[in-house]
């Protein structure tokens, strides 16, 4: 290290090699998470589209999930076109699928 530092060549001690090797990681997982929640997005609409009333009712809850825990999960609800299909699920009979509807409105009216 001294010998780099008298001849002015840049050295990254092995705590900063550590950091940043950490630091790449978090951002590779966080790139992953965010991947993955895209595609949760897009397969739980399918099922709103083209799924049971049951499955309707379970993808209602898991876009409901997903909208509470990032902002980038809303906008993936919304790219995936989610609320169209939810505002049709509003009118539908099934009590717990109202319940779900109703108790987080706000990514509905968004």
């Amino acid at each position: 290290m001294q010998r780099c530092t008298v001849h002015g060549i840049p050295y990254d001690s092995p705590e900063n090699t550590d950091s940043s090797v950490e630091a790449l990681a978090a951002a590779m997982h966080s790139k992953a998470v965010i991947e993955a929640n895209r595609a949760a997005a897009t397969l739980l609409v399918h099922q709103l589209t083209s799924g049971s009333q049951g499955a309707k009712t379970v993808a209602a809850r898991g876009i409901r999930l997903l909208a509470k825990t990032r902002r980038e999960n809303r906008a993936f609800n919304a790219d995936a076109c989610a609320i169209p299909h939810l505002r049709k699920l509003l009118s539908c009979t099934n009590s717990f699928a109202q319940k779900i509807l109703y108790s987080n409105t706000q990514f509905i009216r968004s």
